[in-house]
């Protein structure tokens, strides 16, 4: 099957979005995801976020680190409930969206944070 050279480019850029946010591609999604009530999100709720309205996209016109109106999403619960696999699925299908991710777990953001300050006051 021949595919076209923008859907080539666009597969590279989701390959690379992949491998920055130190996610596997195709692991996580809304097809593994478990919606039993103890998860306390429902199919509906999870579609409306992945599709990502969320996230506020930078205006053409805008510089690259200029400030965004976008909404944060915080997911809370008990231990071994499935958090971080709820996260590695919205992240998951923001990269397929064309959006780029970082995902990092509470304790790696934390010593990441840590190195940050340990080098600021050098």
């Amino acid at each position: 099957m021949l595919r076209s050279g923008g859907t080539v480019r666009k597969e590279r850029g989701a390959e690379k979005r992949f491998r920055i946010a130190g996610l596997p591609r195709g692991t996580y999604g809304l097809k593994q995801f478990d919606f039993t009530p103890g998860r306390g999100i429902s199919r509906q709720t999870l579609e409306e976020i992945v599709e990502c309205r969320w996230i506020a996209k930078r205006v053409p016109h805008q510089r690259r680190d200029s400030r965004r109106d976008g909404q944060s999403i915080a997911i809370t619960g008990a231990t071994g409930c499935g958090k971080s696999f709820l996260a590695m699925v919205i992240s998951s299908e923001a990269i397929e969206r064309g959006y780029n991710v970082r995902y990092w777990s509470l304790s790696e953001l934390m010593e990441r944070l840590s190195k940050l300050r340990k080098n600021l006051r050098r």
